[in-house]
């Protein structure tokens, strides 16, 4: 799906309406399955709205009625197909609103640029701003976007988690294709992941000690073992001991009253 409204590619209320009615289309469709968002305009993404032609966006039926906006992002949000964002150039406000609803965001290494610049110009972000936006990259980085209307670039995107991954731009195409046709975007062999060490027990990374009875032969220790304790003085008349003397101390224990001297 290809946006062009140059030369800035802001959003005005005929983009709000055709993109609602292709968003409910598409969701009836059960041959769709992937639906990739892009931009014909050179430098521009989505971009924010249009404030001078704000009289022209839908305007909710009642007071209690979903503005179209986030109905919007909502049904891309709860879309039936999987949804990416080929983001390069600036995606800000509404815009970003938008990328934040679908499932992927790659980003173009060199031209995309992120922000929710409501703020300066009175307004909150309405569309899921103040919402995805947190949930992504923590509340105390949104609210710095948010109340500072700062730009953010798609490698600092990419490390808060704003987007799915900042690319170089000559592979923005190929890996917003290749997640479409569901193959991952890097083209590097996994790494094995490493085999964990058996121990004999069914919890590879549980090593269980118990402690020798009377029943059972003490093992020998090995010859210049520092960890070797010294085998424990088997005593009938003397009861199980609850304290909380160390497994190994080098002090023996006390001498029941027949052993004492008179």
């Amino acid at each position: 799906m290809t946006f062009a409204n140059p030369p800035v590619n802001l959003i005005v209320g005929e983009t709000v309406l055709r993109l609602i009615e292709i968003v409910e289309t598409l969701a009836t469709d059960p041959d769709i399955q992937v639906v990739v968002f892009d931009s014909a305009t050179p430098d521009f993404f989505y971009n924010h709205f249009d404030l001078a032609a704000a009289a022209d966006f839908p305007a909710p039926e009642d007071e209690n009625a979903v503005p179209a906006w986030t109905s919007l992002v909502l049904a891309l949000f709860k879309a039936p197909y999987i949804t990416i964002a080929a983001i390069r150039g600036r995606t800000r406000g509404g815009g970003n609103e938008l990328a934040l609803a679908l499932d992927l965001r790659y980003a173009s290494r060199e031209k995309a640029i992120f922000g929710q610049p409501e703020v300066g110009s009175g307004l909150l972000p309405g569309g899921g701003g103040s919402e995805r936006l947190p949930r992504a990259i923590g509340r105390d980085r949104a609210l710095e976007a948010i109340l500072t209307s700062d730009d953010y670039d798609a490698d600092t995107a990419e490390r808060w988690g704003w987007t799915t991954r900042a690319l170089p731009d000559s592979e923005l195409d190929a890996s917003s294709t290749r997640s479409s046709a569901g193959s991952p975007p890097s083209t590097a062999p996994p790494s094995p992941r490493p085999k964990p060490r058996s121990t004999g027990h069914p919890c590879p990374r549980t090593r269980i000690w118990s402690p020798p009875t009377a029943s059972s032969p003490t093992p020998s220790p090995s010859p210049g073992s520092s960890s070797a304790r010294p085998a424990r003085r088997p005593s009938s008349s003397r009861p199980a001991s609850t304290s909380s003397t160390a497994w190994g101390s080098t002090s023996a224990p006390p001498t029941s009253s027949s052993d004492r001297p008179s």
